[in-house]
């Protein structure tokens, strides 16, 4: 992936938009979306759009239509690729990560450049397109099968479960984190296959390790975090070769405390089982989402007792 194949693609697709919609670059230049995209706040979800950014694809969508919208966020995935390739050296990541997001741009252009999503892939508020606006607008660090970014510590798990939890999260919070934010947050991307591929034990581990690394990288973040069903206590009985994460967790620092209901997430927790999606169905498994927390302090101590760095 180099520049130069960047801004040929990013001219066909402009090309495009200009055969469907003449004027339409002109009143709305690219540069002004990126510029957007460029202020959006440091702690901002990778779902994070802002309201100026709304009015302006809205804008967009009244002066054309959704497959002109869709080439327009085509480009402004390469622009923002193109301006990143030359930030990556700056990165505070490691050379592997550097790697892997050139590994994402790689995918991103080919499946523009092939027409290879599907027709609304391209648009607000679908999550894989805002993951990929992540990337290319370099808000998510692609670190194996899970992508970071900084974020704040969603406080409310404080007060699930005030009798066995509230004591320990709130001196976790307190004397490990010392603090909410930044910290990164963990997320899975089911439309990167170089992450899924990962999705295994020695993946989470090595995962795990990268983030260290990464924390070693930054020292003012604080730690990280990840929210999910498949670390849910339920699931030793359930479905158990998935407790390897949860493991894990422990067995790295990390601690793992009740959150919610997994409303919005019910559909991955029983997608791929039949058995959890039986139970479901007949009301005798409720996904839960569970938090898992690290402070960079336990992580990185555990990453250093893995490599041996100390005994």
């Amino acid at each position: 992936m180099n520049r130069e194949t960047i801004r040929t693609l990013k001219t066909k697709i402009e090309r495009q938009i200009q055969s469907a919609s003449p004027k339409l670059l002109n009143d709305f230049p690219l540069e002004r979306y990126s510029g957007l995209i460029a202020r959006y706040p440091r702690l901002a979800n990778y779902a994070y759009v802002s309201p100026e950014v709304k009015q302006l694809c809205d804008a967009v969508l009244m002066n054309s239509n959704g497959h002109v919208l869709e080439l327009y966020n085509k480009c402004l995935l390469l622009d923002l690729m193109g301006k990143a390739l030359d930030k990556l050296d700056h990165l505070q990541v490691t050379d592997e990560v550097k790697g892997f997001y050139v590994l994402n741009f790689q995918r991103i252009a080919r499946e523009i450049e092939n027409n290879e999503n599907p027709a609304g892939f391209y648009m607000y508020p679908d999550d894989k397109f805002l993951k990929e606006l992540g990337v290319c607008s370099l808000r998510l660090i692609p670190a194996g099968v899970q992508k970071i970014s900084l974020s704040s510590l969603p406080v409310n798990f404080l007060f699930k479960d005030v009798r066995s939890q509230f004591i320990e999260a709130l001196k976790f919070l307190i004397f490990d984190l010392k603090g909410v934010n930044p910290l990164y947050s963990m997320h899975t991307d089911s439309h990167d296959p170089h992450l899924m591929a990962e999705f295994n034990a020695q993946g989470w581990k090595v995962f795990l390790l990268r983030c260290a690394d990464i924390l070693k990288m930054n020292p003012q973040v604080k730690g990280a975090f990840g929210i999910s069903w498949f670390i849910d206590p339920q699931l030793e009985k359930i479905s158990p070769k998935l407790c390897y994460v949860r493991h894990l967790v422990y067995q790295s620092g990390g601690k793992i405390f009740y959150l919610a209901p997994a409303v919005s997430s019910i559909q991955d927790a029983v997608y791929k089982s039949p058995t959890r999606k039986q139970l479901y169905e007949r009301g005798k498994y409720i996904p839960k989402e569970y938090i898992g927390m690290w402070s960079r302090r336990s992580l990185i101590s555990w990453a250093d007792k893995e490599k041996g760095l100390i005994q």
